[in-house]
């Protein structure tokens, strides 16, 4: 939010930040049917219309270089994100992490569940194991919220805002404005896609985008601290949101060769060193105090590498090429798939180079949504395209000019950030995902290409005028007390409250009528939503939504998540949570809304769905009696 540390106070910092923060709630607590509710819609999912209207915006708000343009980027941000999230909630939408805008739903039900499994006393599941410490954040802010999944989107939604802002920040200081607002609408494409989803992208996104404003940082100040601080938070996103993990020793060996100094290669390798010991450390530390016995972290790798095993067919491949692992559960499953990856690596060692660089290709693969800008474009595939190519050529524009330019010869860090990610490509298959979730923590450092080469191309015509660069950073107080934060909170953070929730579970000895089933549970407010029969006049909007919006959005799933809710029918709640006495989730059918309570220990009698749906987040519980005990 700072521009200039001489004419910035205190309380206008402070001011600024209360503003935008009333202003996010208020978006997120807002319910105007008429012109607000088609905008946040379009926020969250559109791109031919908001797009190139935040584009320009933002453009015309860092015009010049005073604080009062910094503070308004910054609000802008803020509200941007803020309609995004409030979009999801609007719309009700259903598709990949989340139903209905609000139950967590596959890897992100595993997150939510495990994070509710660690404050309330477990341990985590061997799929929270993988990645750590993602689940032990999430504890942690469940912790704070009382379990509340929106004011937990909430939070985490905030801060990819922030984030966001202070790696636009950046980039507006080294490239001028109309950049730094491409920079943006590229950052915030990706980000949207996990808005509203309880996903470790955003965690990755957060850290990689901190990062990144202070290595754009450090070739000015030279600032070792800052650069230890960058280096942290790097590597902490990488394994947060495993991704590329190439990048950290090439970006480190960039570093140095712009410096050349010998001196400085001492402390760059000790830095370096210091980051990786320390996130190990914390990740060795919080999986031993969380983790169940046996478990593999990353474990999902094994899927992966054994589709490039076999010549690149794919994660999913090794469930049609042995079924028999389908009936398997962790850690053996992991095992088994290991156990058949170098089996059929000695059987045949040129599929696995096949599998290697047939995942070069898809880096530019995106008509299939698999290149590294596959996450922006518009509604059709025309738009798409087109903004595809231009990006695109923008891209490789950067590198040829970087390479050429004496100028842009203090770029060349951001060249070997770029190799570091390429060779990283064999250990996180393009095959595998689509629009770049993987590289959720280095995206910063990918877009960060295509905004250098329209900066040489603005430096060769009129409107390089125009393209107005403040003079400094600002102060780096608040990015600084921010990546601090992140960093305690995820690396220390979950082995205090570790420690705190790790206490006895108490159980409950009451039973339930005429065989039922119990479960013993607490109901946090903010997490459910209540269908309505379609004679019920009420605007779709969160919590609230007719049964056929229900059904529509559903079919944006598998089969498996249709035919999941076959029994289900209005008027229903449903939410999803743990039993406090054996860990185990469950998503919740109660009849209706009434007289339900909220962060109180109940009793629930009921019956459990035939359906086996635990496999891809958890069985129905049909509830018919709830009965508070404590």
């Amino acid at each position: 939010m700072e521009i200039k540390k001489s004419n910035t106070s205190f309380w206008k910092n402070i001011f600024v930040f209360l503003l935008a923060a009333a202003l996010y709630i208020l978006i997120l607590v807002l319910r105007v049917p008429n012109a607000f509710r088609p905008a946040i819609i379009q926020m969250r999912f559109g791109f031919t219309i908001p797009i190139p209207i935040i584009f320009i915006l933002l453009i015309i708000i860092l015009s010049k270089d005073r604080w009062i343009n910094s503070a308004g980027a910054f609000v802008f941000i803020t509200v941007i994100f803020a309609m995004a999230l409030a979009g999801l909630w609007a719309s009700g939408q259903t598709e990949g992490q989340v139903i209905s805008g609000i139950l967590p739903d596959t890897d992100a039900a595993q997150y939510y569940f495990d994070g509710l499994r660690y404050i309330n006393g477990f341990s985590f599941s061997y799929f929270g194991a993988r990645r750590i410490f993602f689940p032990a954040f999430l504890g942690i802010l469940l912790k704070i919220t009382a379990a509340n999944i929106q004011a937990t989107l909430g939070i985490i939604t905030f801060l990819v805002a922030v984030s966001c802002f202070y790696a636009t920040r950046a980039v507006w200081k080294r490239l001028g404005a109309i950049p730094a607002s491409l920079f943006f609408v590229l950052l915030f494409s990706f980000a949207r896609l996990s808005v509203g989803k309880l996903m470790s992208e955003s965690l990755g996104l957060i850290l990689g985008c901190l990062s990144f404003y202070f290595f754009m940082l450090y070739p000015d100040s030279k600032n070792k601290w800052q650069l230890l601080l960058a280096s942290i938070a790097l590597v902490l996103g990488l394994i947060a949101r495993a991704g590329p993990v190439g990048i950290f020793p090439f970006l480190m060996l960039g570093i140095y060769l712009l410096e050349k100094k010998e001196r400085s290669a001492f402390k760059i390798v000790g830095i370096s060193v210091l980051a990786i010991a320390l996130v190990i450390l914390s990740f060795m530390g919080i999986s031993s105090l969380l983790s169940p016995q046996d478990s593999i972290p990353f474990a999902n790798f094994a899927h992966s590498l054994y589709g490039l095993a076999t010549g690149g067919t794919g994660w999913v491949s090794i469930y049609s090429d042995h079924p028999e692992v389908t009936s398997m559960q962790d850690p053996e499953l992991t095992k088994t798939i290991f156990a058949y990856s170098l089996q059929a690596i000695k059987d045949n060692p040129l599929n696995l180079l096949k599998g290697i660089f047939s995942q070069y290709p898809q880096t530019i693969n995106f008509p299939d949504r698999k290149g590294f800008f596959s996450f922006f474009g518009g509604e059709n595939k025309i738009i798409y395209y087109f903004a595809q190519t231009g990006i695109f050529g923008l891209f490789f524009y950067a590198i040829y000019y970087i390479l050429k330019n004496p100028a842009y010869k203090k770029y060349q860090f951001l060249l070997y950030a770029l190799l570091g990610i390429l060779l990283s490509v064999p250990f996180f298959p393009f095959s595998d995902f689509k629009e770049m979730r993987v590289h959720a923590t280095v995206i910063p450092y990918i877009i960060i290409l295509p905004t250098i080469g329209l900066t040489a191309i603005l430096d060769k015509s009129p409107l390089k005028k125009v393209n107005r660069q403040p003079e400094d950073y600002g102060n780096p107080a608040v990015p600084t007390a921010i990546t601090l934060l992140l960093i305690v909170c995820t690396l220390i953070g979950p082995l205090l409250v570790g420690g705190f929730s790790a206490q006895s579970i108490p159980q409950y000895s009451h039973e339930c009528p005429n065989g039922e089933s119990s479960l013993t549970v607490k109901i946090s407010a903010g997490s459910y939503f209540v269908l309505l029969r379609e004679s019920d006049l009420y605007l779709d909007w969160l919590p609230y939504y007719h049964e056929s919006r229900f059904r529509t959005n559903l079919h944006n799933l598998q089969y498996y998540a249709v035919e999941a809710f076959e029994n289900v029918s209005a008027p229903a709640l449903i939410t999803s949570t743990i039993d406090l006495q054996s860990g185990e989730a469950a998503i919740l059918i109660f009849p209706g809304e009434e007289e339900l309570q909220y962060n109180t220990t109940l009793l629930l009698c009921g019956q459990w769905d035939d359906y086996e749906y635990a496999a891809h987040n958890a069985n129905l519980f049909f509830v018919n009696s709830v009965l508070p005990i404590e």
